[in-house]
């Protein structure tokens, strides 16, 4: 299954068998044209994601007073909800930090609950950059988190960040823009003319792979 989160892509393409019938209770994709079909009754399996984003962290109110109280409150649900609902995962789709450069108190924040969802509670996290991200700083020691259950992509790749999960891979694709997916794939750049161009070219390279 893909889910397709536009504000910062996060694709998560679920136990994809070999025999290319791509059926997995939740939902299938066909492989020829694409189409999200509806979830089908052979249920053979059922993985529970919290899907969130835009935390903004950072963000201040007309430019002095922090929210940062309002939003580790916010966070606390967030991990309430996955512990009660005992996920598999929990999907940060983006825009995590207010600013490319994030302050201190946010890195703080974010610091924070991190360790916790995935120290304490050990509940992974996969994480993708949006337009309001750091890429490159947010993907900061990314090999080495991943050892911890924090799993981040932070700009777009010529090969796709997949995470496997026993029988499940997670496809994570960040903010992208055209320039972007020019760069990363030249032999594409061609084709590429607007937005939809630009994650056709991608989503076609990522079934290519």
């Amino acid at each position: 299954m893909i889910y397709n989160d536009f504000n910062g892509i996060l694709l998560s393409a679920l136990g994809l068998p070999s025999d290319d019938s791509y059926s997995r209770g939740i939902g299938r994709i066909c492989k020829e044209d694409g189409w999200i079909c509806p979830p089908c009754t052979d249920m053979r399996r059922k993985m529970r994601f919290l899907h969130t984003s835009d935390w903004h962290l950072g963000m201040t109110f007309r430019g002095g007073v922090s929210y940062a109280l309002d939003q580790k409150y916010v966070i606390e649900k967030i991990c309430q909800i996955a512990v009660d609902e005992k996920v598999d995962g929990i999907l940060l789709a983006g825009d995590v930090f207010d600013k490319s450069i994030a302050s201190a108190e946010a890195l703080h924040v974010y610091d924070e609950a991190m360790t916790y969802i995935c120290a304490t509670l050990e509940i992974p996290v996969y994480v993708i950059a949006g337009n309001h991200d750091g890429a490159e700083r947010i993907s900061q020691c990314n090999e080495l988190l991943k050892k911890s259950g924090l799993y981040i992509a932070g700009s777009l790749s010529d090969k796709p960040q997949v995470v496997n999960v026993g029988d499940v891979d997670i496809y994570l694709l960040p903010w992208i823009s055209t320039d972007r997916v020019k760069a990363t794939y030249p032999d594409k750049a061609g084709e590429i003319n607007s937005m939809e161009d630009a994650y056709k070219v991608v989503l076609d390279k990522y079934r290519e792979s």
